[in-house]
């Protein structure tokens, strides 16, 4: 009777001691992978593959080894090398996006406002009262490609076979002895044209 219980007993062991194992081998993936995850920027999303233990390891092994930083953590990474505590100027509060007016709507009159990101030389905009308008007041300089708004733009007027053409070029980039410097151009190639004319 002693022999029996001395053998349950050690036998009781020997498989808690064999489950720990296997919930280690099993969990180790997926707790690895999260912090291999977190320190490269990605999605620690991607341990959920760990419910098999055999692709947990493989999502591991990528994330540790094979998968790229990416550049938002790159660059968090370049500004605590160069941010020493002694030296490090205040974080800025962070501010919203600032936006810009870049038209009115046709149907109700109310301004058309945009992120200045995501200004660009055809942008439809659907105004709160649902009409959708195409605005482009904006034309990208041929020179240093920055958006600027036409009626900031420089206005250069020539005249050839009795007709006058107008040219709206870049304030920055305009040069009066070389037309093809900072002219305004729109999406497709064609030349920007104050409000009024068409393009």
């Amino acid at each position: 009777m002693r022999f029996m219980l001395a053998n349950t007993g050690g036998q009781a062991t020997l498989e808690l001691l064999a489950s720990v194992i296997v919930l280690l081998i099993w969990l180790l993936p997926v707790l690895l992978g999260v912090q291999a995850a977190k320190a490269k920027g990605r999605s620690p999303h991607w341990m959920w593959f760990g419910l098999f233990p055999l692709t947990g390891w493989i999502a591991y092994l990528w994330l540790q080894y094979g998968a790229q930083p990416t550049d938002r953590q790159i660059a968090i990474l370049r500004g605590a090398e160069n941010a020493s505590p002694q030296n490090a100027p205040p974080t800025p509060s962070p501010t919203p996006p600032e936006r810009v007016i870049v038209g009115a709507c046709e149907a109700c009159n109310r301004p058309l406002r945009v992120r200045e990101s995501a200004l660009s030389t055809d942008m439809r905009l659907t105004c709160k009262c649902g009409h959708l308008n195409v605005v482009r007041n904006y034309g990208q300089c041929s020179t240093c490609r920055r958006l600027v708004h036409a009626e900031q733009a420089h206005l250069r007027v020539s005249y050839y076979d009795m007709e006058e053409y107008q040219d709206l070029y870049c304030p920055d980039c305009f040069r009066e002895d070389n037309p093809s410097r900072g002219r305004l151009l729109v999406k497709g190639g064609g030349k920007l044209y104050r409000s009024g004319r068409g393009a």
